[in-house]
């Protein structure tokens, strides 16, 4: 795990994933499905001090959005920053694009927000339950949890019996 983050690095991810194909869905330009954007309408700066209003499955206005973004991208000063930019779906996959290059602080941190956030960070097609397990492990707990969460979290005994209940309905 690096000391500080090298946001530089950090921008170079996010662009790699500005860079994936938006994909359209049957609700589209409604709905897609991108790491930066959930629907294909979006609104772009105008260069007037306003906005326009733009539709992401043509080609000329992707290409405007994209600049756009990379954009914010450039003129983000964090990584967390970066992260928020990232829709909730994606969220653990630009954590796992980007974990080489952020320190153990910042890595915790967006793996707290990313973990909430996802709906179904288990389900993450692009990361795996064994590499949530390796970023749960390299993570700085203090970071993971509020601080009266750390507290009762240090009381609890060495072994913690968990158990699940699992109901299933028979038709």
């Amino acid at each position: 795990m690096r000391k500080q983050t090298n946001l530089a690095e950090v921008k170079l991810t996010a662009l790699a994933l500005l860079s994936t194909e938006i994909n359209e869905t049957p609700y589209s330009p409604m709905i897609v499905k991108h790491p930066f954007a959930d629907t294909g309408v979006s609104a772009i700066p105008d260069g007037k001090g306003g906005v326009e209003m733009i539709d992401l499955t043509e080609d000329d206005a992707q290409l405007r959005w994209r600049q756009s973004m990379a954009r914010q991208i450039d003129k983000a000063d964090n990584a967390y920053a970066i992260y928020m930019m990232v829709t909730k779906p994606y969220a653990l996959t630009f954590l796992k694009f980007a974990m080489p290059h952020l320190s153990r602080e910042d890595m915790s941190q967006i793996l707290a927000s990313a973990w909430t956030r996802s709906e179904a960070p288990h389900q993450d097609v692009n990361v795996t339950v064994n590499q949530l397990l390796r970023m749960f492990k390299q993570a700085d707990p203090t970071c993971l949890m509020e601080q009266d969460e750390y507290i009762q979290f240090k009381t609890l005994d060495d072994t913690v019996t968990v158990y699940l209940y699992l109901f299933i309905a028979l038709n």
